[in-house]
């Protein structure tokens, strides 16, 4: 299509000069093929121009175009392509070639003017087009690679315009243009150069813009995101989990998923773990990785936490029979789950650590020393989890406690009883169990027994001060109440003070309060009067009105029907004698006294004691017993029993401090202060450590065993501190430093006599015991072998086989309730003579063996705390229990340690039975049973003479050349093999009758003569 450029020059032509402002200044551009107009700036005239002419000028020469005057000449040339406008001078030239660049000039000759002149500058261009863009390079990787990006186009004097989007592109640090703006390089492309780029062409008279282009560059990963499915932190076992990954790339990432750090072989952007288990809790991360960028980003870990509900959870109690201040107990709690955590409760109270109470295990176990009543429970185990939580069952413990806060109370509000009369006294404690209760008079023990004592037709030789005692069977505890006073008289007379006040003195605390209660009912008629006095001076007179001491204003109250007052916020100083004066309507006065004991209530007790390190029959030492208030008695108790005067241990005369000189290990325990008054008491408790021993060492174990069996065994002693452990084997060290000596495969080389030493590394004292460990298959015959003469050949002597010494005791043995019961335990001796160093009894209880009764050579007789303490003695090895319980039921071991033939064990059954009633037919039994008894010892003395006989007859046989080897069958005897040896080999004994006890020949030889 042909294009018209016009050029409009706007303007006023005031005044005409030759040439000036005919024409513009130009240049004028067109386009090939299109049209030009020259306009003149010349203002038509009202007469035509007498002559227009325009000029060419082509490199050298003036080309004319057209001369106008009456008529037009036209160069051939721009014949039909030119249009003159005669009235202002204008010229269009059409049909614009390349060739028609170049200088035009008119000259308009206006009719009676000057010539007017002008020349401008027409440009013909080529128009823009075929605009393209060529690419460098298409695939790019981001901060790395570089691109160039060139523009071609058709057209002439064309200009470069570069465009991503809408945006000019503009040279920079990484953006350079050259030649001419057709080329654009970009280095190190970034995402946001990926265009779409378009390369905009223009000249003056034309425009094109290239198709866009858009670059590939890769780039990532980055901003790596790790997502849950879920919200949860945590997960229950066998649940279902999913875990997406995303990350900023191009092309897309490959993800790789890790736990802990380790590789797993999932892969892609998901994660999906079903039926989780424990075993898969950790930290999970994916990888996102570029195949085109090489790049890599790891996201951050993902904690997945996969636990197992809580469930069976239960509490285990070590010991269910307790006694206050003196057991110690242990909660063990169990469940199933995982991450649990551990919470006890008592009742609807947490429980914490404290001074008697230790959480260990995590929590899990419980153990409190020194149980209190308050101890009981319930106790339940709360265990919890993130997912969820259960409490057991209740476990209460049975502690027993007391008796304490023991109470007289008589039936009787009289100062004096009437002889022959009847009184009633009860008494009450608080105990669990219920306590025992004894009654005394005047301190002597009554036959009665029970809480209530009841005197009928009461005589005047039964006055006095009665006082009861409680006992508890299980704490073994006892409590004595603040006496009663009874008084017997002949006769009554008709005193005025009869029976208004109750006998005896009154009791109150400091702040506290009393009632004086008389033993009036209210009349018909109110008393005339009621007055009240302390020390002679009247506190309160009740007549129509009432009079009052103001010092007691506020303080009392009167009951004007009985006469009873109370008497408020009692201090030191209302300590005396009360006399109540009471003056009925129409009767006798009536009068009566009570005397009034106010006590400051008992605080801040405690034990004090020297500061030293205690050793047994070295030290001394004394504890004190302080307190604030008013004391009005001091009982001292060791390990819950009273504590009473001996040859070591003596108290202060008023009872405030207790001596021990010197100490002895049955000083060592907990000590009780109770400090009281009749309106207070206060426990206190001091534990003493008193470091003895080692006493009573014994060794347990086998004393002899199969070659190549295990065998353990373990030394013990009493000992505080615990002792310390060495341990010799036929005379040699053994290095072994414990209290067990364990021998993984007996040999006969581990055989003999084996020492352990205890030692105390405070008392620096140590003491020792042997035991002797055999090899069943090492007991041999012994023979003692000698030489004869040459003719008759060789001979020796056999000595009878030793018999292993034998344990006799009884499976069963019934005894019955309240009587005196023997466990047999016999140690019957063989031919050669073994010492027992220790006899010891045990009794087997749900929380294990306890030792009952120990005897040592060396340290005498130990009882251990048990409840069979101070009814148990020693017979030779049997064991008496006297005053049976039911309790006492059990199985029992006796155990005895010998020397040189070790140690022996057996077991008996206590039965217990109700009381035993002797019929006739079981006193014949017994008579039977003893008799029998008779005849089996003098048969057992009898065997043992022979026996002792016949070795000695066949020491005498054995000196005969022609011996006979005699084998007894002996259950524990083995004998070896004979073995010929020559005369050569063997060197005769001197004593031909010479043996040991103590030894043991592996082989017999017989000497025979050497062939001549």
């Amino acid at each position: 299509m042909d294009t018209v450029t016009r050029f409009i020059l706007l303007g006023v032509i005031s005044g005409l000069t030759r040439g000036d402002g005919v024409l513009p200044d130009g240049p004028l551009t067109a386009a090939v093929g299109g049209t030009v107009m020259f306009t003149t700036t010349v203002t038509p005239p009202e007469t035509p121009f007498v002559v227009v002419a325009w000029n060419t000028f082509n490199k050298t020469d003036y080309i004319y175009i057209i001369t106008s005057t009456s008529s037009d000449t036209i160069n051939p040339e721009y014949e039909g392509r030119i249009t003159l406008h005669r009235s202002t001078g204008s010229l269009e030239l059409r049909d614009l070639a390349l060739t028609d660049s170049g200088e035009y000039s008119v000259s308009i000759t206006p009719n009676g003017g000057f010539e007017m002149r002008g020349s401008t500058r027409l440009e013909i261009l080529v128009p823009v087009s075929n605009v393209k863009v060529d690419m460098s390079s298409t695939d790019l990787v981001e901060f790395n690679s570089s691109v160039r990006l060139s523009c071609s186009s058709s057209g002439s004097s064309v200009s470069f315009l570069w465009l991503n989007g809408s945006s000019e592109v503009t040279a920079g640090e990484r953006v350079h243009l050259t030649d001419g703006g057709s080329t654009l390089t970009i280095n190190n492309v970034t995402r946001y150069d990926q265009g779409p780029f378009r390369c905009k062409v223009s000249n003056a008279v034309s425009e094109g813009t290239s198709d866009p282009v858009n670059l590939s560059i890769s780039f990532g990963p980055e901003n790596i995101i790790l997502e849950l499915s879920s919200s949860h932190e945590y997960f229950e076992e066998g649940s279902t989990i999913s875990m997406s990954c995303s990350a900023v790339s191009r092309p897309s990432a490959l993800f790789y998923w890790f736990l802990n750090g380790s590789l797993l072989s999932d892969t892609g952007p998901k994660l999906t773990l079903r039926n989780i288990q424990m075993s898969q809790s950790g930290d999970y991360s994916c990888q996102a990785f570029n195949t085109k960028t090489l790049r890599y980003e790891t996201s951050q870990p993902l904690a997945i936490i996969v636990v197992v509900p809580v469930s069976n959870v239960k509490v285990d109690m070590s010991s269910t029979d307790l006694v206050e201040f003196n057991s110690s107990v242990r909660l063990s709690c169990s469940s199933s789950g995982s991450s649990v955590s551990f919470l006890w409760l008592n009742g609807s109270s947490e429980v914490t650590a404290g001074e008697r109470v230790h959480l260990t295990d995590g929590g899990s176990t419980l153990t409190i020393n020194n149980v209190t009543r308050y101890d009981q429970g319930p106790f339940r185990c709360h265990v919890t989890n993130v997912l969820s939580n259960i409490i057991s069952d209740p476990v209460e413990m049975s502690i027993s406690f007391g008796p304490e806060n023991i109470i007289l109370k008589s039936s009787s509000t009289q100062e004096s009883l009437k002889k022959g009369s009847t009184i009633s006294m009860s008494c009450s404690a608080v105990s669990r169990p219920s306590a025992l209760f004894q009654w005394f008079l005047n301190g002597s023990l009554l036959s009665d027994t029970g809480p209530n004592l009841t005197l009928k037709n009461i005589q005047m030789n039964q006055s006095g001060n009665y006082s009861c005692q409680a006992f508890n069977s299980k704490t073994l505890r006892y409590q004595t109440s603040q006496p009663s006073v009874v008084t017997v008289v002949g006769y009554l007379g008709m005193c005025v003070s009869e029976g208004i006040l109750p006998p005896g003195p009154l009791s109150g605390a400091v702040a506290g309060k009393v009632t004086f209660t008389t033993s009036l009912r209210s009349p018909e008629s109110p008393f005339l009067s009621v007055s009240w006095s302390f020390r002679g001076v009247n506190i309160i007179t009740s007549t129509s009105a009432n009079l009052t001491e103001p010092g007691y204003a506020n303080r009392i109250s009167l009951d004007r029907a009985t006469g009873s007052l109370e008497l408020r916020n009692l201090v030191l100083e209302d300590s005396g004698e009360y006399t109540i004066t009471i003056i009925p309507d129409g009767g006798l006065q009536k009068q009566g006294k009570r005397t009034l004991t106010v006590y400051a209530l008992i605080t801040g007790a405690t034990i004090r004691s020297p500061s030293a390190v205690l050793i047994e029959e070295k030290s001394s030492t004394n504890l004190t017993c302080e307190a604030s208030g008013s004391i009005s008695t001091r009982i001292w108790m060791k390990d819950g029993r009273p504590l009473h005067p001996s040859d070591r241990v003596s108290f202060s005369i008023d009872n405030r401090t207790v001596f021990i000189q010197p100490v002895h290990s049955s000083n060592h325990g907990t000590y009780q202060c109770q400090v009281s008054n009749p309106v207070s008491t206060m426990t206190v408790t001091h534990n003493l450590t008193v470091n003895f021993g080692p006493h009573n060492i014994l060794i347990t174990g086998p004393s002899a065993a199969p070659p190549g069996q295990k065998v353990t065994l373990q030394c013990a002693a009493a000992s505080i501190p615990p002792a310390t452990f060495s341990w010799m084997l036929n005379g040699n060290k053994t290095y072994v430093n414990n209290s067990l000596y364990i021998i993984e495969r007996l040999e006969e080389e581990n055989t003999g006599n084996y020492t352990c030493t205890a030692r105390n590394v405070v008392t620096l004292q140590e003491n020792s015991t042997v035991w002797n460990l055999r090899d069943l298959l090492s007991h041999r015959v012994v023979f003692n072998v000698f030489s004869t003469d040459a003719q008759l050949g060789g001979s020796a002597s056999l000595q009878p086989p030793l018999e292993a010494q034998q344990l006799k005791i009884m499976p069963e043995v019934t005894g019955y309730l309240e009587h005196v019961v023997t466990l047999p335990c016999q140690f019957i001796q063989g031919p050669d003579v073994v010492n027992i160093t220790q006899v010891q009894w045990n009794l087997n209880t749900p929380e294990g063996e306890k030792n009952i009764f120990i005897f040592n050579k060396q340290d005498g007789a130990h009882i251990p705390e048990s409840s069979l303490k101070g009814r148990v003695e020693l017979t030779e090895q049997s064991l008496i229990i006297k005053n049976v319980k039911r309790t006492d039921a059990g199985s029992y071991r006796c155990s005895l340690a010998t020397f040189p033939s070790g140690s022996f064990q057996g077991t008996t059954k206590l039965v217990v039975h109700g009381k035993m009633s002797l019929t006739p037919g079981l006193i014949a039994v017994i008579v039977i049973a003893v008799m029998l008894l008779l005849v089996i010892m003098a048969t057992t003395v009898y065997l043992i003479f022979m026996r002792r006989t016949w070795k000695q007859i066949k020491n005498i046989q054995n000196t005969n050349p022609l011996f006979t080897l005699l084998r007894r069958d002996t259950a524990d005897v083995i004998y070896s093999d004979v073995k010929l040896t020559s005369s050569r080999e063997v060197t005769p004994l001197s004593n031909p009758y010479a043996h040991a006890d103590d030894v043991t020949y592996s082989e017999v030889v017989v000497l025979r003569p050497q062939p001549k």
